[in-house]
């Protein structure tokens, strides 16, 4: 078996996925050789940039990127309060916010909640909350409204819904951070700043060349990856974050579940440039449409945009861009189409090769968040 030290990986694509895979394995596992490769005429989609809760954990522990405030804007990424939800019933625009899971901080759940219940039974003991109990307990007595629990669960609603900061002047945070918050990243910066802060100092070779094919052994692994330029790349282990491109997956004995029959297939996407700060927000908006359903991400300066659809059932594009423009009143974006085969490998690991990402499939953009459904 080869030894941890020894081992020489290669990952195939360099947009955020690859560049965070790489970092993170480089950084922590200094003795192991990794190189991204790359087709540099290749463009990262860079549309919708949301990413789940668990983010600030993986940029601040694994990667050791601490300084949110420097990554950030030298990204041009922001703050994620909350998913926001609009028009998933009847025509109705009015905002539901959906915050951290059961992220609260006690000092904000006894400033909002427990001062204000009676019943000793459900006070704090001890330091040793019972939040599930006092929040029932509270919607029995008609004091909170269990449709919008995450008012009282987690205080982010509340920096979602008032666009408030989380962090005072003198950048003290005011909040426990831990999982109740995420980020907006513009997808094609970040590779960028992951590579110059945490990649190329940890080591993490780069070689800006088309993957031509997978060259496999008798046993179904890859052997080498044969390159553009004639050149035999050789790796014991395999990593494919090409998104939809799958160069070598295609080529490998992966089982595809479609999902066709359930999901949205198509995309008309862009990027709105903001026109003043009253635009900015810190909230993923997943809004139901006639055809489907938008979404809108926002980082420094511009949000990321898409209309998702299935084109088996509706696929008249001008038709889609007119209720676009009319819902939102955009009309700066040169929108590009996109189309994917909705399912997943039913085995993200196979032989000597890694699906990661997109490369691995996705259910529905609706769950591109964390991939949740796909994972």
């Amino acid at each position: 078996m080869t030894q941890l030290k020894n081992l020489k990986i290669a990952i195939v694509g360099a947009g955020a996925a690859g560049h965070l895979t790489a970092a993170a394995l480089k950084k922590n596992c200094a003795n192991v050789d990794v190189t991204i490769i790359y087709d540099p005429a290749t463009p990262t989609i860079g549309v919708g940039e949301s990413l789940g809760w668990g983010a600030p954990s993986f940029f601040k522990n694994t990667l050791g990127m601490t300084n949110e405030f420097k990554w950030l804007k030298a990204s041009g990424s922001t703050f994620k309060y909350a998913v926001v939800m609009q028009n998933w019933h009847e025509e109705d625009y009015e905002k539901f916010y959906f915050a951290a899971p059961f992220a609260p901080s006690l000092r904000a759940l006894t400033k909002s909640v427990w001062d204000g219940a009676e019943d000793s039974k459900y006070q704090v003991k001890n330091n040793e909350p019972n939040v599930y109990s006092l929040l029932l307990h509270l919607a029995s007595q008609g004091q909170i409204d269990l449709m919008d629990l995450q008012q009282y669960a987690c205080e982010y609603w509340w920096f979602a819904k008032k666009q408030k900061f989380h962090v005072d002047r003198q950048r003290q945070w005011l909040t426990s951070n831990h999982r109740g918050y995420a980020y907006h990243i513009n997808a094609g910066r970040i590779a960028d700043i992951v590579w110059e802060s945490v990649g190329q100092p940890a080591g993490v070779n780069l070689i800006a060349q088309r993957v031509r094919t997978p060259v496999l052994d008798n046993d179904g692994n890859i052997e080498y990856l044969l390159l553009d330029n004639e050149e035999k790349f050789y790796a014991d282990l395999y990593i494919d974050a090409s998104g939809f491109a799958r160069p070598l997956c295609k080529q490998m004995d992966y089982e595809f579940e479609p999902l066709d029959e359930y999901f949205n297939d198509s995309a008309i996407v862009g990027q709105h440039k903001f026109n003043s700060y009253s635009e900015y927000n810190a909230e993923s908006l997943l809004c139901g449409m006639k055809h489907g359903w938008r979404f809108s991400a926002p980082t420094q300066g511009r949000n990321g945009n898409g209309y998702l659809f299935n084109s088996r059932i509706f696929d008249q594009e001008d038709q889609l861009i007119d209720e676009f423009v009319e819902k939102t009143g955009y009309t700066d974006i040169n929108f590009k189409r996109l189309k994917w085969k909705p399912g997943y490998y039913k085995n993200s690991f196979v032989g000597n090769c890694i699906a990661l990402g997109l490369s691995s499939g996705i259910s529905e953009a609706f769950d591109a968040n964390s991939f949740s459904a796909t994972l």
